[in-house]
């Protein structure tokens, strides 16, 4: 069940796991969702699929609310209906557009006397070559209660513009990637869990996110009217604004005072307007619950510096912060507060996991560009090592592999103080172990050039050679 919030979004008022789509089960979630909330008098509007065994549950469930069917499926069934179904004739394509044009037509009708005009359009389409099923269809299961889906009888309701159910229609696509038929009932909580609490902390996120809102396009009454409410709540209000301040169509509205009330009249359509709360029986006014163009309109003919009566927005849809104003301390002179994030740094000595993860990391990219680079054999001989290490890793042993022997201490190529260079024992040649430490912190200093600049030098496995020049050196000395 999807309730829609302050904002034109839908938020996930209840989540029902049932076994079967039956009579016994609809009733039960309904119950529920009565006990769990207290307020669920004031549901005034429910919009629902042609279920009418889910109609006549909630019909009887919530006697106060008014069952609407979506516009969407209505059309969308009906559609299918006749084109699908052989037991109503089989209908030429030219006609079946018609009648998909006349569906359409019928379902957004704005007055009774329209909705009728596109009816009997539609049964001379159904009634060709003298067949009767369609047109019995149709009267028996929709012109029967056409003041469920046709627009006309809907234009009074606070439906706040929305005559589909396709933000329950989203809430279904979305759970459905993460809930299987092979879930547990444990594992579906456990998802539906996750995302209510993703839903909830973005609801609060935006309800207690502190300061005012303001667009730079709207003027200062219009901010006030955003400062109050959410974008979505300001653009709609917006729209009756630019009417009411437009003089080429506001100077069409004749106005008569009746004391307590205000005739409104344009052309042919009269609207009453009430003083107290500037409520209008107006269609934007009872379907959106907020300040409509008569109300502006009368308001700036009488010269009121604000012509938007915000005493008729309703609470609803206010979205100032939920924060509490006492706890909230004033200082004598503003400040602006800078945020940095604090890089995290090993605390006595003691290194992260994130930290670690980091360092090893950057060994194995460097390991790995040196890998690409080997000849076919050679690189299959190092992955073989690798993969030894890292089984010996998992059973708790760290040491690396023995290096291969040197030979004489003098003698063979690759001397152990020797990185990749001439043959010959290059580490006697003027080199001591004070040259060999110094080329060490050389080679780090390209290190950190090459690879960005860090805390603390990552321990390198040609540490180990290091030490062997420096063990080599000393013998010799």
């Amino acid at each position: 069940m999807v309730a829609m919030d302050q904002y034109g979004n839908g938020q996930p008022v209840q989540y029902s796991l049932i076994e079967t789509n039956s009579d016994w089960h609809m009733a039960k979630c309904m119950d529920h969702f009565k006990r769990a909330n207290e307020h669920w008098r004031f549901v005034r509007i429910v919009i629902v699929d042609k279920d009418m065994r889910e109609i006549d549950i909630i019909r009887k469930k919530f006697p106060e609310a008014r069952v609407l069917l979506c516009h969407f499926h209505v059309i969308k069934w009906l559609h299918e209906t006749i084109r699908k179904s052989k037991k109503y004739g089989v209908y030429e394509e030219d006609v079946l557009s018609q009648m998909k044009h006349t569906i359409t037509n019928m379902t957004y009708a704005r007055t009774p006397d329209a909705y009728t005009s596109h009816r009997d359009e539609f049964k001379s389409l159904a009634l060709r070559e003298d067949r009767t099923e369609l047109w019995d269809y149709f009267v028996k299961n929709w012109d029967e209660c056409c003041e469920m889906w046709v627009m006309a009888y809907r234009v009074g309701l606070p439906h706040f513009g929305n005559h589909t159910n396709n933000r329950v229609e989203s809430l279904f696509g979305k759970l459905k990637r993460y809930l299987k038929g092979h879930l547990t009932m444990r594992a579906s909580l456990k998802v539906l869990l996750a995302y209510q609490r993703r839903k909830e902390e973005e609801y609060t996120a935006k309800v207690e996110m502190p300061g005012t809102l303001r667009d730079v396009s709207y003027c200062e009454q219009m901010n006030i009217a955003l400062g109050m409410t959410t974008r979505w709540v300001a653009a709609a209000i917006k729209t009756q604004y630019d009417v009411a301040t437009d003089d080429s169509i506001a100077d069409n509205y004749a106005f008569k005072d009746n004391g307590t009330t205000v005739t409104v009249q344009c052309d042919e359509r009269k609207y009453t307007l009430e003083k107290e709360g500037w409520t209008c029986n107006c269609e934007f006014a009872q379907t959106m619950k907020l300040p409509c163009r008569h109300a502006m309109a009368y308001r700036k003919t009488c010269g009121n510096p604000l012509i938007i009566p915000f005493s008729s927005i309703s609470p609803r849809w206010f979205g100032q912060s939920r924060l509490s104003q006492d706890e909230l301390t004033e200082v004598e002179q503003p400040f602006v507060a800078k945020v940095f994030k604090k890089k995290p740094r090993a605390v006595a000595g003691v290194l992260s996991d994130a930290e670690k993860y980091r360092r090893a990391q950057q060994a194995f990219s460097r390991i790995s560009g040196e890998l690409a680079q080997l000849p076919d054999e050679v690189f299959e001989s190092a992955m073989s090592d690798l993969d030894k290490w890292w089984y010996n890793l998992r059973h708790g042993k760290t040491d690396l592999l023995p290096p291969p022997s040197s030979g004489n201490d003098g003698s063979g190529s690759g001397g152990g103080g020797n990185d990749g260079g001439a043959p010959g024992g290059s580490a006697s040649q003027g080199k001591g172990p004070q040259d060999d430490h110094h080329d060490g912190n050389a080679k780090e200093g390209n290190m950190q050039d090459d690879y960005g600049s860090y805390d603390e030098a990552p321990t390198q496995v040609a540490d180990s050679t290091t030490q062997a020049a420096d063990c080599e050196g000393s013998s010799r000395g």
